[in-house]
């Protein structure tokens, strides 16, 4: 875009993102804006595109690490893409969120997250869903009944559940249960300190309150809620097994006297939708955060591989936005890693859109998924050979993620 600059922000072009904040999202008047602009906005995370000289669109770069095969990989979780009302139908956020993987890279940022709020507008600029959830929307009499029956009599109680005493805990008691519980799970986001006083303050700040399950050999399991309008909305709630996970299932039923329903997300595992009800009306399948590798070289070089795993072949990226992954990689893999070269071939073993490998890599689809979908081919006499390669490298996983900024 030729009349428009794009560059980091900084500290002085606050004025105007909030004004375009404003104008896209919520104002000065909401808590969100006032926690996201006191607490979170880093000028120096901004990518602005400039009009003229004035600030016409932006977005955020908020960094962040992934479990991302077997490595915790440096990840920019999107935040915010906005335009000014007065750019809107030019183009301008294509451009910009090209700028954003630009400095992505610059900065050795491999992989790239977001949560969009039209899954649609982001398909075309080959982002890919990573991420589901299902999203649980239960009434509170159905709710203490789906708990109940496994209450076996004489059966030991899980723990007992107080409120969080001091948020400044969290890191060691919330932390504690979060490890547990993501444990075997794939693509959810390192959480220190940090990470927790940011998301306590957020949830406090909107009215928000934190229970802890506490069972005879420490914290079992936790539930960060708040109540709006007769619905009982789950930000959070994590646990070590089930019998922890029935005893805050109870816990939320106990708020008939302040809730109708009781809502929530829970990872693609979760077994509780066997036990509903009525799951029809109950859960459902929800798209949540999508995904894309900044920098395939990279990202393919940085990652954990089956030790036994042995081969050698030819891969070419299809990206149309990111120009620097538009190449064919020569991939040599043994003793668990990966040596990345550029392939000077007529033609790749296998070919797959920027989508596909996305898909591949963060293992939300299994290769033969992501060919069967259309996002990829093989091509040649090494073809099937690769995509098996492939196959051993990146094999599907259980992806969990609940970072919403």
């Amino acid at each position: 875009m030729r009349d428009m600059e794009f560059r980091i922000i900084g500290d002085a072009g606050r004025e105007a993102v909030e004004r375009i904040w404003a104008q896209c999202f919520e104002g000065p008047e909401e808590p969100f804006f006032k926690w996201f602009f006191s607490n979170y906005y880093n000028g120096a995370n901004a990518v602005g595109g400039y009009a003229g000289g004035n600030l016409a669109a932006f977005l955020n770069l908020m960094p962040y690490r992934l479990w991302l095969r077997g490595r915790w990989a440096p990840a920019a979780y999107i935040v915010g893409v906005a335009v000014a009302p007065e750019q809107r139908g030019r183009g301008v956020a294509r451009h910009l969120l090209a700028a954003g993987l630009e400095e992505c890279r610059r900065r050795g940022v491999y992989a790239c997250v977001l949560m969009p709020s039209k899954v649609g507008f982001y398909l075309p600029l080959q982002w890919a869903v990573c991420y589901h959830q299902l999203r649980y929307s239960v009434s509170l009499p159905d709710l203490r009944a789906m708990a109940w029956p496994w209450d076996e009599p004489g059966s030991a109680p899980a723990g007992e559940i107080a409120p969080l005493a001091d948020d400044a805990t969290a890191g060691s008691v919330l932390g504690q249960v979060y490890k547990r519980f993501t444990a075997g799970r794939h693509g959810y986001a390192l959480r220190g300190a940090g990470e927790w006083e940011r998301m306590l303050a957020e949830h406090r700040g909107e009215g928000g309150r934190v229970y802890v399950l506490r069972g005879p050999a420490g914290p079992a399991g936790y539930v960060l809620y708040l109540i709006k309008e007769r619905r009982l909305l789950v930000r959070e709630m994590a646990h070590v097994s089930f019998a922890a996970q029935q005893a805050l299932i109870r816990f939320l039923a106990h708020h008939r006297s302040e809730a109708d329903i009781a809502e929530w997300n829970a990872p693609l595992d979760d077994s509780l939708c066997f036990r509903l009800y009525d799951p029809s009306k109950s859960v459902t399948l929800n798209p949540f955060v999508l995904g894309r590798v900044v920098d395939v070289g990279e990202a393919i070089g940085a990652a954990a591989y089956p030790l036994e795993l042995e081969a050698d072949f030819s891969l070419r990226i299809e990206d149309r936005l990111a120009p620097w992954n538009c190449r064919a990689f020569g991939i040599s893999v043994a003793e668990g890693r990966a040596l990345v070269t550029p392939y000077g071939g007529s033609a790749a073993d296998v070919v797959l859109s920027a989508e596909g490998f996305a898909l591949l890599y963060f293992g939300r689809l299994a290769v033969r998924e992501v060919l069967a979908a259309g996002l990829g081919r093989t091509e040649g006499w090494n073809g099937e050979a690769a995509a098996t390669a492939l196959a051993g490298m990146y094999p599907r996983q259980e992806n969990y993620i609940n970072e919403y900024y």
